[in-house]
Order: C-alpha cells, then sequence, then structure tokens
C-alpha cells in the first residue's frame, strides 16, 4: 500500500498496482483509483461578479464549496459580510449560515449573496473584506474576496475632490483629466480647470471665497445622477468660464455677492439650471459693485436631473 497526504492533510491509503515490463527490466508504477479516505474534508472559494463598484450599484458573491469525502459528511457555512453600515444584504441563497448534514461526497455547490454598498471605500480595508467559512468536525476552511467601492460617475482613473478641501491643498491646475467633486470645494487662492470633465455629487458645491480664482477653460460641470447646488462668488473673488466650457445641472449656476471681483462668461453654455446667474438684492441704500461680463454664451434647458436632499421644488419643463 501507499500512504499519501490530500489536499486536506487527510491521509489518503491506496493500494498500488506493479505493472512489470515484458523484458527482463522491470518498471514500477503507481495507479491510484482516485477514492478518497477522507471526512471533515472540504474547501471553499469565494468570488464576486465584478472587481469595482459604484455605490449602490448590486454585487453577487459566489460561495463554491467542495466535499472531498468519502462519504457524506455535515458542514456548516458562515458568511462574513461588512457590517450594516456599510452593505445592505439582500438576499442569500439559501439564508446564511446554515448547516447541511448531508453534503454529498466528492461534490461541490455553490450559494449566492447580493447586496450593495453604502458607502466609498477599497481593497485592502477590511470593511470590504467579504469572508465565507464552512466548518466541520474540528476542522475549518476560510476564503475572503474583496472589491473597490466607487462614486457614481467615476472610475479608477478620476480624481476625487474630498469634502470640505480648500485649493490650497490641491494643484492650481488640472488638465485634460476627469474629476469628481464629492461635497465643499473652497477656492481660496488659484484653481484652473483646462480641457476637464468636472463631475459634482448631490448637493455639492464650489464657494470661491475672497482673493480666490476659479477658471474653467474648455470643460463641463455637471451633476451625476442628481443636481447639485452651484458655485458662490464672495467679496473680492474671481469666477471665469470660457472657451466653450459648459455649467450644467445646478440649482443655481452662480451667485454673486455684493462685492464679487469679477464673473467673466465668455463663449460658454449654462444648461438645465433652475437659475442661471443671481446677485441677490441688496438694501435700498447699496448697489452691487461687480464686474460681470456675459459675452456669445448660451442659457439653455431641456430637463433637470433629480432633486438632491434638501432642494426647494422648482417644477419641471412644460
Amino acid at each position: 500500500a501507499v500512504t499519501m497526504i490530500n489536499l486536506c492533510n487527510d491521509t489518503i491509503v491506496q493500494t498500488a498496482a506493479r505493472l512489470s515490463q515484458v523484458n527482463t527490466q522491470s518498471n514500477d508504477t503507481i495507479v491510484w483509483g482516485g477514492g478518497s479516505d477522507c471526512s471533515d474534508c472540504f474547501s471553499v472559494n469565494k468570488t464576486a461578479n465584478k472587481d469595482s463598484l459604484a455605490v449602490g450599484d448590486t454585487v453577487t458573491f459566489t460561495i463554491t464549496v467542495c466535499s472531498h469525502n468519502a462519504a457524506a459528511d455535515t458542514m456548516q457555512l458562515a458568511d462574513v459580510l461588512p457590517p450594516s453600515s456599510v452593505f445592505t444584504l439582500i438576499s442569500a441563497t439559501p439564508a446564511l449560515p446554515v448547516t447541511i448534514n448531508n453534503f454529498a461526497a466528492d461534490t461541490c455547490v455553490n450559494y449566492l449573496v447580493t447586496g450593495k454598498y453604502k458607502t466609498v471605500g477599497s481593497c485592502p480595508n477590511a470593511l470590504f473584506q467579504n469572508k465565507a467559512m464552512v466548518t466541520s468536525g474540528g476542522a475549518s476552511y476560510t476564503d475572503s474576496v474583496c472589491v473597490n467601492v466607487l462614486y457614481p460617475c467615476t472610475d479608477g482613473n478620476t480624481i476625487i475632490i474630498r469634502d470640505s478641501v480648500y485649493s490650497t491643498y490641491l494643484p492650481y491646475r488640472y488638465d485634460s483629466v476627469d474629476v469628481y467633486i464629492e461635497g465643499r470645494l473652497f477656492v481660496n487662492d488659484t484653481l484652473k480647470f483646462f480641457s476637464c470633465d468636472v463631475v459634482t455629487n448631490a448637493a455639492s458645491y464650489i464657494t470661491v471665497l475672497p482673493g480666490g480664482y476659479l477658471d474653467f477653460a474648455n470643460s463641463t460641470v455637471t451633476g451625476c445622477n442628481s443636481m447639485w447646488r452651484g458655485i458662490a462668488a464672495k467679496d473680492s473673488a474671481t469666477v471665469i468660464v470660457r472657451e466653450q466650457s459648459v455649467i450644467a445641472d445646478a440649482d443655481t449656476g452662480i451667485v454673486i455677492s455684493k462685492r464679487t471681483y469679477r464673473v467673466k462668461i465668455e463663449n460658454a453654455t449654462f444648461l438645465n439650471f433652475v437659475t442661471g446667474i443671481y446677485a441677490p438684492p441688496t438694501n435700498s441704500n447699496t448697489y452691487h459693485a461687480v464686474n460681470l461680463t456675459v459675452e456669445n454664451s448660451t442659457f439653455n434647458f431641456t430637463g433637470f436631473k433629480n432633486y438632491y436632499a434638501g432642494q426647494a421644488l422648482h417644477g419641471s419643463k412644460p
């Protein structure tokens, strides 16, 4: 007999047959019938149908459990998902954890788990790891899979400007790149976008602070799936929108303060806004001191994107 160790580190005993050549020299060859003397021997593999996905998209995990036993055996399958603050379980077939009392010998079975991620994150962050565990007797087997969760309307090449960032912590100029604005962006020095596609998260906004300078040239700024608040130009701020740039899907394209230094709109398009450019009224004794220029530009409307949370009702296109 020949003793071997299988993938479960259990002993396999198999009788070996001796095969001899017809000539005077003999040759021994091991012939294994493929049977197993294992018990409590399983393997588990967990995969996801997507390596990366956007927040809110559905992902399905496949857990493949294989028995390497000589006879039917009992196993328990559990699935460790991220916390409910990160992941919403939609379905598990069957519901997990589960105990299978007569898992057939030499058989593989797939179990499906489907859900959605609520927040953005990337591997190897433990919150985005999903682990399956099989236990049988005193043995346990695990496998895990991790997925990258992105903002919608982005991919792995998109530059993410995080919420509440000041422009002093950013490059002063972006060229020919895709940019995603997560929330509040404060421009307190020079910030330029040249030939860029800028996408905004719902309800995000750009505030150009006193002394700040914001310049869009041949760039587009659009809402992702919902509208965004727009651009606010504070006292002594400058906003330039030029060279076929498009500002779209904002509640108010640009809000001008009483002493905004300069707003220049030249060869640009404002699209699908509630209000294009707005200068709030002052009291009766003061006037706006704004250098506002609008040349060769278009203000047009085709339809609104979804409301952002807290947005005032604005109706729809007739």
